[in-house]
């Protein structure tokens, strides 16, 4: 039996190394110029199995953990200052077995820094400002961004970059303002896939904020995106499918969603949920199993030149205000808009084509609630009007069309009364100039 062995790794980056039948071992770390980094004696008297394998434990949001069943990716980033940093594992199923060489690859490049083997690791180590660069490949990571930095997925080769679940948790939680993400496709059967929820002393304070989240690909069992209390963030070219929500808008003001799609999610395309003064602009949300818009108690918001079609009810307001829905393409849905309890909302300039129900709405009144946009910038095209253009004015009483229906486009609940009407229904569909 062997009463003391020695160890130089050679690498920041090697890991793990097979036992002999020994007591005391010495470790000593290098960096990549081959300089000393760290050394310490480990000595542990059960070491007593040829085999078994000695491994530094993963740095993970700061703490060493076991890095066993995480991932060959995880990174193992402690240093070796105490015993506490190392594990012991026995085989069959050890970290680094012998198929894996060392060192093992680096596919997470910090820019001018170093390379890692995981997302997280890099992130540890990153400092706000920095950017991450992550290559082609499969990552089986909970990832918690802490500071503000880029995390880019590149292609190179492979197609983006796969975060796929850990478990039951989130892919991606964002707990610093000024982050982007940039470039992933983030897979999962029952979590969210990009959320700045989390939880804190104080849940009345705002969560992470002034946050770019651009060109990801996104399916996973619960919402593909969710912002709690996050404000002024810009979601611009996100591919959102085959999710439970596409994505949920919590609590959070002042965010930009533009050019992204929301298809065939199981629940809604978008929820605004006490959210006001967003620009959701330019968006796909089709084919989703409830609402392709969802608006409760949210005010403020602008709802304009978006592709709303096949789902149940293309857009569904509930007791939310001030809000203008504007120059989107709303078509082929069960009903293309569906209004509860509203005030001081305008609806106008949209193109209503073949809905099974064009627009139901239970404010019977009309008061305040306008489905036009006033003389002569008009109301929406209504692929069922059949009214016809020969006046024009105010009245629609004086010689000569001008583009507007000469009558209103009128409504009826199913009891025959008025509930929805166009002053100024538009012959022709709405092209913006």
């Amino acid at each position: 039996m062997l009463s003391e062995l020695t160890i130089t790794i050679i690498s920041y980056f090697q890991t793990s190394v097979k036992l002999s039948m020994t007591q005391k071992i010495t470790i000593i770390l290098l960096d990549n110029s081959g300089q000393e980094i760290d050394s310490m004696n480990y000595d542990k008297n059960s070491i007593v199995v040829a085999g078994q394998s000695l491994e530094r434990k993963a740095l993970q949001s700061g703490d060493c953990v076991s890095s066993q069943l995480k991932g060959e990716f995880l990174g193992n980033g402690c240093d070796t200052d105490d015993e506490g940093d190392f594990e012991i594992r026995l085989a069959p199923n050890p970290q680094n077995s012998d198929s894996v060489a060392e060192p093992r690859p680096t596919p997470v490049h910090i820019i001018n820094g170093l390379d890692y083997p995981g997302i997280q690791w890099a992130i540890d180590i990153a400092v706000a400002g920095d950017e991450i660069q992550v290559d082609s490949g499969e990552y089986a990571e909970e990832i918690v961004i802490d500071k503000g930095i880029i995390l880019r997925g590149v292609d190179t080769g492979s197609g983006k970059p796969i975060i796929k679940e850990v478990g039951s948790a989130n892919n991606i939680t964002i707990t610093a303002d000024g982050v982007t993400i940039d470039g992933f496709h983030i897979t999962g059967s029952s979590n969210d896939g990009i959320t700045t929820y989390y939880w804190s002393d104080d849940e009345t304070a705002n969560k992470s904020s002034d946050n770019t989240i651009i060109n990801n690909t996104i399916a996973v069992g619960s919402d593909g995106i969710y912002l709690y209390k996050s404000h002024n963030n810009k979601i611009i070219g996100n591919d959102i499918s085959n999710s439970d929500t596409g994505m949920y808008i919590d609590h959070s003001d002042g965010n930009i969603v533009s050019d992204n799609v929301m298809s065939f999610n199981k629940a809604d395309g978008v929820v605004f949920y006490l959210a006001h003064n967003n620009i959701f602009s330019g968006n796909i949300v089709e084919s989703n199993g409830n609402q392709g818009i969802e608006i409760i108690k949210a005010d403020n918001n602008i709802i304009n030149k978006n592709i709303i079609a096949s789902n149940s009810e293309g857009i569904i307001l509930w007791n939310s205000s001030d809000n203008i829905v504007t120059e989107n393409m709303i078509s082929l849905n069960e009903s293309g808009i569906f209004s509860f309890d509203l005030s001081s909302n305008k609806i106008y300039h949209n193109n209503f084509i073949d809905n099974n129900y064009q627009a139901q709405s239970s404010d019977y009144s009309g008061v305040e609630f306008f489905w036009d946009n006033d003389y002569p910038s008009g109301g929406n095209f209504w692929s069922d009007y059949i009214g016809v253009n020969i006046n024009s004015g105010t009245s629609q009483d004086e010689p000569g069309g001008d583009g507007i229906g000469d009558t209103p486009h009128i409504l009826l609940n199913f009891i025959g009364k008025e509930m929805i009407r166009d002053r100024y229904p538009l012959m022709e569909e709405y092209k913006a100039p």
